[in-house]
């Protein structure tokens, strides 16, 4: 038995090794639709799901593995996702969705799915958090007591439970020599902010320490930033699409040696060296 899975890992990474293709995919964020809200500030609700709209049709023109919708899809959960539904079967790809605050969905569980040589590990920002779950030992209260007053209840964590599951799944990868890329809601750095993850001192040090993380997307905070994990991790926040009457959706692509960020409308572009 031991044997098979040394050959199992040895196979997987000479496979790996060969296999350079790049991986590019669209990514959008804080769509914040609603059929009924009013606009606020520079929150034009209204303008939302012609956006996304706009969003496939640039799409669906790409070359593309997938799209990702980083939360807050819906400005509220009660607002109906039948409304968006038509927009996003007109998508030559397969979609993901993960949940963000305003749109957190108790049923959802992070999860993974392999592309040629890439893990695609998609995180849940509200694991614990003031409306969603306490967690365990009464991890909520320790969060809020260590930001104190800069604590803000839009923020979630992703719990212990979920760090213990994310740190076992890395270490799988960096053994396969799979490239990771991690999407979240929330941010992890500063992991003092007041937009980033409740425990994202916790997440900093798991992703920093395993090699087969490549990069780290996320939204939440709308004006969108472009940093590092550990000086060495691509942390991608994206600007949210909510935002004024220009549009913001990107797509990412990641080789070998770089992620970019190609942005359309207002979001800005970027790129990185791995």
């Amino acid at each position: 038995m031991r044997r098979y899975f040394f050959l199992l890992f040895i196979c997987s990474g000479l496979w790996t090794a060969c296999d350079r293709t790049p991986l590019s995919f669209g990514v959008i964020t804080d769509v914040h639709y609603s059929a009924s809200r009013p606009e606020k500030g520079n929150r034009l609700y209204s303008l939302s799901k012609g956006k996304l709209q706009d969003a496939v049709s640039a799409f669906n023109v790409e070359d593309l593995s997938f799209v990702v919708s980083l939360g807050d899809l819906r400005d509220n959960v009660s607002e109906p996702f039948s409304d968006l539904a038509p927009v996003f079967e007109e998508l030559r790809f397969p979609v993901f969705f993960i949940p963000g605050n305003h749109d957190h969905d108790s049923d959802f569980r992070p999860y993974t799915k392999r592309l040629g040589r890439y893990r695609l590990i998609f995180l849940d920002s509200n694991a614990v958090a003031s409306y969603s779950t306490p967690g365990e030992d009464g991890e909520l209260e320790q969060y809020i007591e260590r930001r104190g007053a800069d604590y803000k209840n839009w923020n979630g964590a992703l719990g212990c439970r979920q760090r213990e599951w994310l740190e076992k799944r890395l270490r799988i990868s960096d053994l396969l020599g799979e490239n990771v890329i991690c999407f979240s809601h929330m941010p992890v750095v500063p992991t003092d902010s007041m937009y980033s993850l409740l425990d994202a001192p916790e997440a900093e040090q798991i992703l920093s320490r395993h090699k087969s993380v490549k990069a780290y997307i996320c939204g939440h905070h709308h004006k969108g930033a472009f940093s590092s994990i550990g000086g060495r991790i691509p942390h991608l926040m994206l600007q949210g699409m909510i935002e004024g009457r220009e549009n913001h959706f990107s797509i990412i692509t990641v080789t070998d040696d770089e992620v970019s960020v190609k942005g359309f409308g207002a979001q800005t572009d970027y790129s990185a060296s791995l």
